[in-house]
């Protein structure tokens, strides 16, 4: 039985195309929404970094880079919107 946490397929004109498990960022403040997001994310097999604020956001994106980025627009330090915003510019350069 294959493991869905070793890879993943995606289907593509009749094809199978074998993907590498995508890098994922959770930017949650709330720590119980950090479990759940990660143990639902664990349940696909998958696997992610958290970090609770956008400024955290925005250094792990500079320092690292993600497939996928799951932002919670109210956060503390720096709220999701401006976050995005200054990630967006961050891959423009």
């Amino acid at each position: 039985r294959r493991q869905r946490s070793d890879l993943l397929v995606h289907a593509s004109g009749g094809r199978g195309v074998v993907m590498n498990k995508p890098r994922i960022l959770v930017v949650e403040d709330q720590p119980v929404l950090q479990y759940v997001a990660k143990r639902q994310l664990e349940l696909l097999g998958l696997s992610a970094d958290i970090v609770k604020d956008g400024q955290e956001a925005v250094d792990a994106v500079i320092g690292s880079a993600y497939d996928l980025i799951f932002m919670d627009v109210m956060l503390l330090e720096m709220d999701g919107l401006k976050a995005t915003s200054l990630i967006r510019e961050h891959e423009t350069r």
